[in-house]
């Protein structure tokens, strides 16, 4: 009994005579590594929920956590809205007191100072309640 050899389905036939693509893995790689840079970037550009970071001095995720953390000590009951870098390890903070019906910005806000002794943010002053401030 002789087998005959079967031909190959023209998909898989054609499929054999296209030449494989060598770029492939690294294509797959730099995407993979440029979403992953995406995601970590995001991280530290949208520190907090909608606290505004300025100043030339940067000021992680934890920082700004760390410094939410004080507000209840202070007896502020407002979110932070800006913290401006005066320094490395100094900040000023501004927490959003009201906004006048009609209005698209507060015009007033809760602001203190805080500085970063030992590795840990304290606040040197105590809340006081002003004139909206914006630096930049």
């Amino acid at each position: 009994m002789k087998l005959q050899r079967r031909s190959l389905p023209p998909a898989v036939a054609h499929l054999l005579l296209v030449r494989p693509m060598r770029a492939a893995p690294y294509l797959v790689l730099t995407s993979l590594s440029l979403i992953t840079l995406a995601f970590a970037s995001c991280s530290t550009l949208a520190v907090g929920s909608n606290v505004d970071v300025q100043g030339k001095y940067p000021l992680s995720y934890s920082d700004v956590r760390e410094i939410e953390g004080l507000l209840p000590a202070l007896r502020v009951g407002r979110p932070i809205s800006r913290i401006y870098m005066d320094g490395p390890d100094r900040a000023r903070v501004w927490c959003d007191l009201r906004i006048p019906p009609g209005e698209l910005l507060p015009n007033e806000s809760i602001g203190f100072t805080v500085v970063r002794r030992h590795g840990r943010w304290i606040a040197v002053d105590k809340p006081s309640v002003g004139p909206l401030a914006f630096t930049g």
